[in-house]
């Protein structure tokens, strides 16, 4: 029986990149100086979640879109991983009945993995190494947004 080895999404520029206005923050030191810092541009971003098997097979689920600033690789990373494992939204989840009904991603990713035999559990999925595979186009676009 198969295995995962990897979990991590597939990331491009969406088709409908939107305008998603301007983010500022407003900070004040101890001496009581302020100043105020624009966050780097947004974007639409279309995210493909995807669980790598140690036969070789590539298992994706349906992409879907997220809105992130795109401040650095690192900062991206971060974000989408969120994206896919929702540790925040699972913490919030656990202690608020609201969300009893929230479409997890990683719930979505064990049921398409036990659809194709492969068995797994979200814990499990969670502890694995996390890819990063951006399309070139976006790639350019972070360095450009960062440098």
């Amino acid at each position: 029986m198969a295995t995962p080895q990897h979990i991590g999404a597939r990331v491009a520029m969406a088709g409908e990149q939107s305008q998603l206005g301007i983010t500022a923050y407003e900070f004040e030191d101890a001496s009581g100086r302020q100043w105020t810092e624009v966050a780097p541009p947004g974007a639409n971003l279309d995210v493909t979640p995807f669980v790598e098997l140690d036969d070789g097979r590539r298992i994706e689920t349906e992409p879907f879109v997220v809105s992130v600033g795109l401040n650095d690789r690192e900062t991206l990373n971060e974000t989408i991983r969120e994206s896919v494992l929702e540790d925040d939204v699972r913490e919030v989840a656990e202690s608020d009945a609201e969300l009893d009904d929230w479409p997890f991603e990683l719930d979505e990713i064990v049921a398409e993995l036990d659809r194709r035999g492969v068995r797994s559990d979200a814990g499990w999925l969670r502890a694995l190494p996390f890819l990063l595979e951006l399309d070139p186009a976006l790639e350019d676009r972070v360095a450009k947004d960062s440098g």
